[in-house]
């Protein structure tokens, strides 16, 4: 990953600073398909917010659900961040110049066999959207702060998916329900950078 700017935000640079001392672990397995996703991160009035994405009514999967912007990995993408970058500005209209990538997590597989890497990145703000209404049915945004209230998130370790265990982190919060792939990358995210929960709970599922 290319070397990218600091961005004069000391919250938004604490995130730089956690994800830059760790190195992300590996996937490998030959049968996931690769993904990215980003993490849009930005500073309002000194509260470091999370951008989601509610997909649109009208697809055939996952309708309706909270997510974060990505998708799967074109030929034609340079390698997984230009993927999540690409991803982005298809989905929002944001211009990947304008994206500061702050790091990446730990990859994660989803039931439907698509390995995901996350980025965080920094996006501009204020920011005029241009969606795509096939894919995106609505944004809205959460403060970090809130997300770290453990009274929000439950883990469900019982759930089963085609007969083996697959727990479901859960965050209900502001009226949303962040849960799937995307609650286990949140849960990851609010992990690595703030220190929120215990190890064993975030990886639970992971893989």
């Amino acid at each position: 990953m290319p070397p990218q700017p600091m961005t004069g935000s000391p919250h938004i640079d604490i995130i730089r600073t956690r994800l830059e001392s760790r190195a992300p672990q590996t996937l490998d397995d030959p049968i996931l398909i690769p993904a990215s996703v980003l993490i849009p991160v930005f500073d309002l009035d000194g509260r470091t917010r999370i951008l989601f994405t509610r997909r649109a009514r009208g697809l055939a999967k996952h309708a309706g659900e909270v997510s974060f912007p990505g998708g799967r990995q074109d030929p034609g993408d340079r390698g997984p961040v230009e993927a999540a970058l690409r991803e982005t500005r298809e989905e929002l209209g944001i211009d990947s110049g304008k994206v500061v990538v702050l790091g990446a997590l730990d990859p994660i597989s989803t039931v439907t066999n698509y390995r995901v890497q996350p980025f965080v990145g920094e996006i501009p703000w204020p920011v005029e959207f241009q969606m795509s209404e096939g894919e995106v049915g609505s944004v809205f945004d959460i403060a970090v702060e809130e997300l770290l209230d453990p009274g929000i998130y439950t883990l469900h370790r019982e759930h089963v998916w085609k007969g083996r265990p697959y727990p479901v982190h859960q965050f209900r919060v502001a009226g949303e329900n962040i849960w799937g792939a995307t609650g286990k990358i949140l849960a990851q995210f609010l992990h690595v950078v703030y220190g929120w929960g215990d190890a064993e709970t975030v990886m639970a599922g992971r893989s």
